[in-house]
């Protein structure tokens, strides 16, 4: 018996697709592509923002190190729920090409693969509850 939350995933994941969705969310969800751009916006900020600008900022990394390295980080471990490509096969996983640097794949279409049941004595890394894409947004 499926739970609700594996319900939704499972229609989210398979029925409601579309190929400018799947591109929208392995750009979005792609930390790697962001990270030169956030990382210039940081930088410019620091160096011409003023005071107000500045404070932001640093608040941002310490509420970002917080949020994600410790409350997040803690509450994944104990909870220790696999990530659904992990636990089920057939489940669609998107992601960009690989490439270096990773934003100049940004606009090409992205991979597809569908999970294949764990093999066993296989260690699995990652885990998804709660979402570290979601406390960071």
């Amino acid at each position: 018996m499926q739970t609700m939350d594996q319900i939704i995933q499972h229609w989210i994941n398979q029925e409601a697709t579309a190929p400018w969705l799947d591109q929208l969310m392995a750009v979005v969800t792609n930390f790697s592509a962001w990270k030169p751009f956030l990382l210039v916006a940081f930088l410019a900020g620091m160096i011409f923002g003023f005071f107000r600008l500045r404070a932001m900022l640093l608040c941002f990394v310490i509420t970002l190190g917080f949020t994600d390295g410790i409350l997040v980080n803690s509450i994944k471990h104990a909870v220790g729920r696999l990530r659904p490509f992990q636990a089920q096969e057939g489940v669609r996983v998107i992601h960009l090409k690989k490439a270096s640097p990773q934003f100049l794949l940004m606009a090409s279409p992205p991979k597809v693969k569908i999970s294949e049941p764990p093999r066993a004595g296989e260690v699995l890394e990652g885990r998804s509850f709660p979402s570290s894409h979601s406390s960071n947004i």
